[in-house]
């Protein structure tokens, strides 16, 4: 959601690096712009959006259109920035606490005002990064909860990493539950969150792009109740 200056939220999906941007009214009525956009997140106001740089073939860099402006305007994004390594993908944009923070393969960055950089706070991900990590994470505004390429869920606070997977003792992994790397997570009505699990690729990531992961699962889904903390 974003308010473009008319005083309205208007809905804006983003279509993929190769799709134009989406802008969505109350009565569903969809208006095309001129703009790419991977990932959206609106943060404190501000709409932000990751896409591919010039050069690159990775949704690498982020951008951020301010409160009151019109995304559908080139002029009104922010230039780009490489965030992390220029070779992996944004796989998520959240606000925690109304900071804009972006998880990669390679880490989870925050945006820092003071130094007016993004700083990776998971820098123990950058020797051993993961395609999927961060896919599908979920803002509960003073934390993220952050899914696992390798399976399981860890939940972030800005500074820390706690591993919170619903994951039983007495349980064997793979065998008495779901592999859990979890695809998407979701708020319920009761506060409890709800997460959709897929098996569709292995934990050192697999062969292919994070879109030939999405189309690969094919039926193989189920979901788990997790207790939020």
């Amino acid at each position: 959601m974003h308010d473009n200056g008319s005083g309205v939220h208007f809905l804006y999906v983003a279509e993929g690096p190769s799709s134009f941007m989406q802008r969505m009214a109350l009565a569903q009525t969809l208006g095309t712009s001129n703009q790419f956009a991977d990932k959206l997140a609106s943060v404190a106001g501000a709409l932000y959006g990751s896409g591919t740089p010039v050069g690159s073939s990775r949704s690498c860099a982020i951008r951020f259109a301010p409160y009151g402006t019109d995304p559908n305007v080139a002029a009104n994004w922010s230039a780009d920035t490489i965030v992390g390594a220029p070779h992996t993908d944004i796989n998520y944009i959240g606000s925690l606490q109304g900071i804009p923070v972006v998880v990669k393969p390679e880490g989870i960055f925050v945006y820092s005002r003071a130094l007016d950089q993004w700083e990776n706070r998971m820098v123990a991900w950058e020797s051993n990064p993961h395609p999927d990590n961060g896919r599908g994470s979920l803002s509960l505004g003073s934390q993220i909860l952050i899914p696992l390429g390798m399976g399981g869920l860890v939940s972030f606070d800005g500074f820390t990493v706690r591993d919170v997977s619903p994951l039983h003792e007495p349980s064997a992994p793979n065998v008495d539950t779901t592999s859990q790397r979890f695809s998407c997570l979701g708020i319920m009505p009761d506060n409890r969150i709800v997460g959709v699990t897929s098996v569709s690729r292995g934990a050192r990531g697999g062969p292919g792009d994070k879109s030939t992961h999405g189309l690969a699962g094919g039926l193989l889904h189920n979901s788990k109740l997790v207790d939020a903390q």
